[in-house]
């Protein structure tokens, strides 16, 4: 994945994935009556978010600085670069259907 993040893409995935879960957590709940499962759901809500949070604060961290020059792939210019290394570019797409 990019390390780019677009404003409305983040919101709407964020709107879609919590209406989704909690649907699912709501139906979970309804079937897991006994104290036990219950407290099992518990610990694995707990364990998925403790899991989501950590995946989230080394992502933070490897994004670092992201926005200044030369760091994104917004401000790269493939054609220069390839001139400075003397590469010769030659785009080609091909397609296979094994």
């Amino acid at each position: 994945m990019e390390y780019y993040y677009s404003i409305s893409g983040l919101v709407l995935n964020i709107m879609i994935w919590s209406i989704a879960l909690y649907f699912i957590d709501k139906g979970v709940q309804k079937i897991v009556k006994k104290k036990i499962f219950n407290s099992v759901y518990k610990a694995i809500v707990t364990l998925l978010f403790i899991y989501a949070t950590l995946n989230i604060l080394m992502d933070a961290a490897m994004l670092g600085v992201g926005f200044k020059e030369n760091l994104n792939y917004w401000y790269w210019n493939i054609d220069k670069e390839a001139e400075d290394w003397g590469v010769t570019c030659q785009r080609e797409l091909v397609l296979s259907i094994n």
